[in-house]
């Protein structure tokens, strides 16, 4: 899983790749615009507490506040997809059409305090 972690007051951004599930553990069933604790994603980023801004499933479909969280236990679910979103294509009379996702995928998360052991030079 790809995480994007930003501080949008300094312009930061560090994007992380992530293996190991047990690391990723505290960010299942969160919602979108939740805070969790970074501890767990390394040694550089203890006492960070980073809060889920959004993101993308592995086939392009966008995270969306209505879903289970930005992690789900179950791999594949169906949520409903408007017209006019990313990925959903045009059907006529506002239909709107169940399509599979598949998670672990590129999650966007921002910074919502500056933690005490932030680098000064950035």
């Amino acid at each position: 899983m790809k995480l994007n972690i930003s501080f949008p007051a300094t312009g930061y951004q560090k994007p992380i790749e992530m293996d190991d599930e047990l690391k990723l553990h505290n960010f299942y069933e969160k919602r979108l615009a939740t805070e969790a604790a970074a501890d767990a994603l390394g040694e550089e980023r203890k006492g960070y507490v980073v809060r889920t801004s959004g993101g993308n499933y592995k086939q392009g479909f966008p995270m969306k506040q209505v879903n289970a969280g930005m992690l789900h236990p179950h791999p594949k679910t169906k949520p409903l997809y408007a017209r006019g979103c990313r990925k959903g294509y045009v059907w006529g009379g506002g239909a709107r059409r169940r399509k599979s996702r598949v998670s672990k995928s590129p999650v966007s998360t921002k910074l919502p305090r500056k933690p005490s052991n932030y680098p000064e030079n950035l």
